[in-house]
């Protein structure tokens, strides 16, 4: 498999020793390039099964241990004849997902895997990403593009008894490449076979076509993907027979990041496993579709064509069926000396298939998603270190992680534009170090501070000093960027705010899948504050542009403690917290909850949600909780009912489904002492709201139904994202 790229690396000159970290890291490399470049004679064709996985989540968190929102598995056989003919024939199709709405289905027009060994030149997923293919470290002149370091070495026992050493070397880029990995082989120390492979793309120009001419703007773009895309492969041997080391596992994993929207991470996974293997049997592979003309010669092909055939030869493929559910589907064309072709069954057939021997299970194997975290992790602390120019990470600049770092708004400061300005720590890759600064431009006061964050494989650590004007009320959205647009458009703040000065110590961490825990300790000044903002924007529009007044807190310097434990799933998401305020004068400790369930599946499911909370004996006022408002009660101002205690609930009714859906909503709610809530009066509001793009951005009408008057309240919100 030889590419452009790999041609013009194999024409330098030989590399100097600086690549190899040790003479014996050289002379173990060099036999693993000699045997990377020479075809093993003694394989001539085998036959396997195989399972094919896909599965993807939605988490918060870098590291989270994030539940799977959908999988697929397909089920069916391969078949290999030297030099390098495959036919691949897929029996089973299943797919099981948290939601209706989600319905994953991948279909590839290539081998999504690697038959039996990788080229000189690595692609993933149907040979399709990236875009512009990696130099394999072990390619001809690779040397010249990489640095290798013997790290570790193990043994392994064969079926036979026999025991196999296997070396590890660390590989990194050596200098800016457009499309290079970052990883670890694993080498028989025998025959120097690559019996295990796992790395990590990164590069200059890694997600640009190939194609194009590279610009500063494409360079921009790609270091945008790259932030933004992390794609790691593991590929594994099993030796057969007792000399063949033949595929095994092979998983391409990775993750979808969007800071922007509130840390939203999208981790994803493809894992097929071979087993069943028989071996030079003998079979000739029968292929079903011939090629044509244009195809059939190798010789006719462009240069690069071996290697990865041109965009305009697969789209003239033939393809027959896959457009209804009872055709069949052939997908084929030539690669590096050889040809492939893919026979899907008719869907039908798919479906039906009754060879899978077990359930499908959306988190099938801790113990296999925790073998994936671990080559991620390792993964990770290599990528570390490298330049950002490979990793799309920068070191030090000017950033912004979610919306309402860029617009917030509240009735205290009015407008609070600002500056964040983060560093990567000169002593610990995965630590960076951010200093914010803001104005508020109604009460002329500067706010900001500095945090320090390490994003580790394991855990996230902050300790963060700030000056700020905040809330303390665990269901307030104060600060957030649909309270900051209700506040301009509405003149609706919901939250009670105080000026605090304190230090924070915070560890955020998984306890198993979908479950995160938070704790933190502080100690802080909190001083009231008054409203000093009015909304222009709501004036102009026809209101009056004035906020309620902010109420006092009690003053003071305060020790805490806090912990939130949450889960959130495809159609559930609940949480459950506590926190201690006080000082050797008085204290306030909290327990409170939220649940938000989907009632039904699919896309027009009525959504309930419950919130609850209870205090000690006269707490302090900005611990109270509040009833009444956009996350309690509807219909009613923010904060209508104070005290020790509260509950609420909310009941989201659909009327349509769409990117526009009107919805009804009716909520209920008391707030007063422990021992006589339900003797407060109730709560009660309803309305008719207006979702876009699933609750994304809404808008609400709503009024009080009891105990409230008849007044009329329009209000904004943005959320899920936000």
């Amino acid at each position: 498999m030889i590419a452009p790229l790999v041609l013009l690396l194999a024409s330098v000159a030989p590399a100097d020793t600086g690549a190899y970290a040790d003479a014996a890291t050289r002379q173990l490399i060099e036999r693993a390039m000699a045997r990377h470049g020479s075809a093993d004679s003694s394989l001539l064709d085998y036959e396997a099964k195989f399972r094919y996985r896909l599965s993807f989540g939605l988490g918060r968190r870098r590291w989270a241990e994030v539940p799977n929102a959908a999988a697929e598995e397909q089920e069916g056989t391969v078949q290999w004849a030297a030099p390098n003919d495959l036919r691949v024939e897929i029996l089973g199709q299943r797919a099981a997902s948290r939601s209706r709405d989600i319905r994953l289905s991948s279909t590839f027009d290539q081998p999504w895997f690697v038959p039996r060994g990788l080229g000189d030149s690595i692609r993933v997923f149907g040979n399709e990403i990236p875009p512009r293919a990696a130099v394999h470290p072990l390619a001809a002149g690779g040397a010249e593009w990489y640095t290798y370091r013997l790290s570790d070495s193990v043994q392994i026992g064969t079926p036979e008894g026999r025991r196999i050493r296997l070396l590890a070397v660390e590989v990194r880029p050596r200098k800016n490449g457009p499309s290079q990995v970052a990883g670890r082989l694993w080498l028989d120390a025998g025959s120097a076979a690559l019996v295990r492979f796992t790395f990590r793309f990164v590069g200059t120009a890694l997600w640009l076509d190939p194609d194009d001419e590279e610009s500063s703007e494409d360079r921009r773009i790609n270091r945008i993907v790259s932030r933004i895309l992390t794609v790691d492969a593991d590929l594994e041997y099993a030796l057969q027979e007792g000399r063949h080391w033949m595929p095994y596992r092979q998983v391409v994993s990775g993750r979808v990041e969007v800071p922007w929207f509130g840390e939203l991470v999208v981790p994803f996974e493809a894992r097929t496993i071979f087993d069943d293997y028989v071996i030079n049997s003998g079979r000739q592979i029968v292929f079903r579709v011939p090629l044509p003309d244009s195809l059939a010669n190798p010789d006719s092909l462009d240069a690069d064509s071996s290697q990865d055939p041109p965009r305009r030869d697969r789209q003239r493929r033939h393809r027959s069926g896959g457009r209804e559910p009872g055709e069949a589907r052939d997908d084929w064309g030539r690669w590096s000396d050889g040809r492939y072709e893919i026979h899907r069954a008719p869907r039908d057939s798919l479906r039906a298939y009754a060879g899978w021997g077990d359930s499908l299970v959306l988190n099938e194997d801790p113990a296999a998603d925790r073998a994936v975290r671990e080559v991620q992790a390792d993964l990770e602390r290599m990528a570390a270190d490298l330049p950002p120019e490979l990793t799309g990470r920068p070191r030090h600049g000017f950033t912004w992680e979610r919306l309402p770092d860029l617009l917030r708004y509240n009735r205290i400061q009015g407008s609070v534009p600002g500056l964040i300005y983060q560093v990567q720590a000169p002593w610990d890759a995965f630590t960076r170090i951010k200093g914010e600064a803001r104005f508020g431009l109604g009460d002329q006061r500067v706010v900001g501070g500095i945090t320090v964050v390490r994003e580790a494989p394991g855990a996230r650590w902050t300790l963060a000093g700030w000056r700020e004007v905040q809330s303390s009320d665990p269901f307030s959205r104060g600060n957030g960027f649909g309270n900051s647009l209700n506040a301009i458009f509405v003149a609706h703040d919901d939250a009670d705010y105080h000026l605090t000065h304190g230090v924070r110590l915070t560890r955020e961490g998984s306890l198993g899948t979908g479950l995160e825990l938070t704790t933190s300790v502080f100690v802080e000044d909190q001083r009231s504050v008054r409203r000093d903002a009015r909304s222009p924007i709501n004036d102009f529009l026809g209101g009056s542009g004035r906020f309620p007044l902010n109420p006092p807190v009690t003053e003071g310097g305060f020790g805490g403690a806090a912990l939130r434990l949450e889960s959130a799933l495809a159609r559930t998401r609940w949480q459950l917290g506590a926190d201690v305020l006080g000082n050797s004068d008085q204290g306030t400790a909290r327990i409170f909850g939220s649940l938000d369930r989907q009632l039904l599946r699919g896309r027009a499911s009525p959504m309930l949600g419950l919130r609850a909370g209870i205090t000690t004996n006269d707490p302090m006022p900005q611990q109270a909780f509040r009833a009444g408002g956009m996350g309690t009660v509807r219909g009613f101002g923010y904060g209508a009912q104070r005290g020790q205690a509260f509950w609420a609930a909310q009941l989201d009714l659909p009327l349509s489904r769409g990117v526009l859906r009107p919805v009804a909503f009716l909520d209920a709610g008391q707030a007063g002492t422990a021992s006589g809530l339900f003797d407060a009066p109730l709560l009660a509001g309803g309305g008719l709201g207006l979702s876009v793009l699933g609750g994304l951005f809404r808008m609400d009408l709503s009024r009080p139904i009891k105990n409230g008057g008849d007044r009329l309240r329009f209000d904004l919100s943005v959320r899920g994202l936000f």
